[in-house]
């Protein structure tokens, strides 16, 4: 019996377009790929906590996260993109070229099928530039987090399975594709019914195939679950399904399908309330989306719908439901405002708006008399469409600019390490410092000793405090507490039941300040040192009191004392309030809450720009001081050569014991309250 063929052999394309495609997808791609490689942008607070699994493979060899208190297992995300990063980094690479890699290969994945697949050239030059905008324009850049990963293999899974039918079922299409489809429901739990597209294929193929056919069929589309999906289901799925069960329901919360469309819908209306601040750097992205989040219609079923006008993709844009329809009423637990779980949605519904743009040209163009202004037509359409696109800034940034690696977390580490010396035993409370406290000796569980609590009456602060070299924070969640006597550790640094001993002003790039910044802090008041980076420089200040520099640190309303961008090194901590709500958005004068805020600035600036503004504020530190440029590059190789992997302990006694501090006397902190 003759096989099946999906469709008749289509014109053969003008070769001006093939060539403008190929030069294209080129730019397109090479753009995408410094964007996720070099891009100079801030690590997110996500990003540095989940750096912690890749750190534990690469020097311990399992993927755990002890400083989320998972110090047997990884299962707040499945731990597949954090093994291949962990990897990476064994055999060298740094956190952000390792984190890039990923994607990498999987953006250029799908432009490679594309160029070598039947696709009408409208639907190539679609998919090309809807899944550059959509997963690296508009998405959030976290390549330490796996979404992008989820959301470029998607879409290369599907481009592949698509391009197979149009090529005849082609089997090395379909293998290629079921990987990537398999991957991407592996590498995240948004995911797991990306894979459901390899089940329509394979649906499909039983009507159109012979028998026989089908068969080679049916085995090319088991490559992915074979070589992905076992392992996964053996290694991690089965072995681990009470944590992965008890994680998914926390996080998913109560509800149904109406409860996860609400929350599509709020992440609609954060977008459409910023949209003025974003559209002037991202003018074509922000304009095709705003109407659908103003009118609360879902992506996820614009783009299938607009896609389903194409012969050649009608199959795609059915075998896409699944996973967009899953995320859309199915996935209750969407961070507001993140866009990560909505790239999938966003990079169909952009292609399919590029891809009828291009139909249109390409009709217009054909309709024209004379070679010539055809072609003319055609790239004059195809040449702005790629300035629109390439004009559009990812983001995480305002503007663009290239950086050969992300140095921060290795700065602030080695700013650490300076000022505690080796050996130290260290107290966070939050993930955000657990790389960059310096410590070789890490206890991460002071939330659980003292903010999660119901009290903390019995914890005399000073003696708890004494047992650590320091203590280290930086801004995310300071405010955040549970215990009823609403104490923080910002709190207990404003009343000076704790002093400061080191800071570190992390690169603030465009933003007013750094989220990596950090506070330092111990019972005793020791010499005040400290480090602050910005512009690529980083700078170390000594305290002198003929120093041109102030370092000024004062509880203040959170009204007073706001930075516009006008100061270099400037960080706020927050204190507790009644409640845990996020108070950063807040800029109310009136507002009866009250911040650390932290500036080191020239003596003239001081003068005029910072004591006008605190006349409220009760100060805490102002010392005058020196800054001497240090060269990163030389901290970083001092850190390489003298740094030691982390220790990580579950309980205070297991890490005094770990650090060779712990005191027989004390009963308190005895080894056999250690929890192993």
């Amino acid at each position: 019996m003759p096989s099946v063929k999906a469709s008749a052999s289509p014109a053969p394309d003008p070769v001006h377009l093939k060539v403008l495609f190929i030069v294209c997808t080129l730019l397109v791609c090479v753009m995408g790929c410094l964007y996720l490689a070099f891009l100079d942008r801030e690590l997110s607070f996500d990003e540095v906590g989940l750096y912690n699994p890749p750190y534990m493979f690469q020097h311990y060899g399992r993927i755990t996260y002890p400083v989320h208190a998972h110090f047997d297992d990884m299962v707040i995300h499945p731990p597949t993109h954090y093994l291949v990063i962990g990897a990476l980094m064994r055999l060298g690479l740094s956190l952000a070229h390792a984190a890039a890699a990923e994607p990498v290969v999987l953006l250029c994945t799908a432009y490679i099928l594309l160029a070598f697949s039947r696709f009408p050239l409208s639907i190539k030059f679609g998919l090309v530039f809807g899944t550059f905008l959509g997963a690296l324009i508009w998405n959030d850049l976290l390549t330490v987090r796996p979404d992008l990963s989820l959301a470029l293999a998607w879409t290369a899974g599907l481009i592949a399975l698509e391009s197979a039918r149009l090529s005849d079922w082609s089997p090395w299409r379909l293998g290629i594709g079921s990987v990537l489809l398999v991957y991407a429901s592996a590498v995240h739990y948004p995911g797991i019914l990306a894979q459901a597209s390899i089940v329509f294929y394979a649906v499909w193929a039983g009507f159109v195939l012979p028998w026989r056919r089908l068969l080679i069929t049916i085995g090319a589309l088991m490559v992915g679950p074979c070589l992905i999906g076992i392992p996964y289901l053996v290694l991690f799925a089965m072995p681990f399904r009470q944590q992965i069960m008890a994680t998914i329901l926390e996080h998913q919360g109560q509800g149904g399908a109406l409860e996860a469309l609400h929350h599509h819908f709020e992440t609609y209306d954060i977008w459409a309330s910023a949209w003025s601040n974003h559209v002037e750097h991202q003018p074509l992205v922000q304009s095709l989306l705003l109407p659908w989040w103003s009118l609360h219609v879902p992506l996820a079923l614009v783009g299938p719908l607009l896609l389903l006008a194409f012969r050649s993709t009608r199959g795609l844009s059915i075998a896409a439901l699944p996973h967009l329809l899953f995320i859309t009423f199915g996935a209750r637990h969407k961070q507001p405002g993140y866009t990560g779980y909505f790239a999938p949605e966003a990079i169909l519904y952009l292609s399919a708006v590029a891809a009828l743009f291009f139909a249109a040209v390409f009709h217009l163009a054909s309709r024209v008399p004379g070679r010539v202004l055809s072609a003319a037509i055609a790239v004059v359409a195809v040449a702005g469409f790629t300035g629109l696109a390439l004009n559009d800034k990812p983001s995480v940034v305002a503007h663009v600019k290239f950086a050969r690696d992300l140095k921060d977390l290795d700065v602030g580490r080695a700013a650490s390490r300076a000022i505690l010396g080796p050996s130290a035993l260290v107290g966070t409370a939050g993930a955000g410092v657990w790389y960059t406290a310096g410590a070789e000796y890490l206890y991460p569980g002071v939330t659980s000793d003292l903010l999660y609590p119901k009290t903390i009456a019995g914890i005399k602060p000073k003696e708890y405090f004494s047992r650590f070299d320091a203590l280290v924070l930086d801004a995310d969640q300071s405010w955040a507490t549970w215990n009823k006597e609403r104490e923080t550790l910002t709190s207990f640094f404003a009343s000076a039941d704790l002093n400061l001993r080191g800071f570190w002003f992390g690169n603030r790039r465009e933003k007013r300040d750094s989220g990596l910044s950090w506070l330092m802090l111990g019972v005793n008041q020791e010499p005040v040192r400290g480090f602050a980076s910005y512009l690529g420089r980083t700078y170390r200040f000594e305290s002198d009191p003929q120093g041109d520099s102030v370092l000024f640190c004062a509880v203040c309303p959170i009204g007073d004392l706001q930075s516009k961008g006008q100061f270099d090194f400037y960080a706020t901590f927050f204190l507790p309030w009644k409640t845990n709500d996020d108070p950063r958005s807040i800029t109310d004068p009136a507002d009866p809450r009250y911040v650390i805020r932290m500036l080191l600035v020239s003596r003239r600036q001081f003068q005029q720009e910072v004591l006008p503004l605190a006349t409220r504020c009760r100060t805490r530190y102002k010392f005058s001081g020196r800054l001497t440029e240090v060269s990163e590059d030389a901290m970083i190789a001092e850190l390489h050569r003298n740094d030691k992997p982390i220790k990580f302990y579950r309980s205070l006694a297991d890490a005094l014991a770990g650090a060779g501090r712990l005191i027989a006397r004390n009963p308190r902190y005895t080894a056999s309250n250690a929890t192993r």
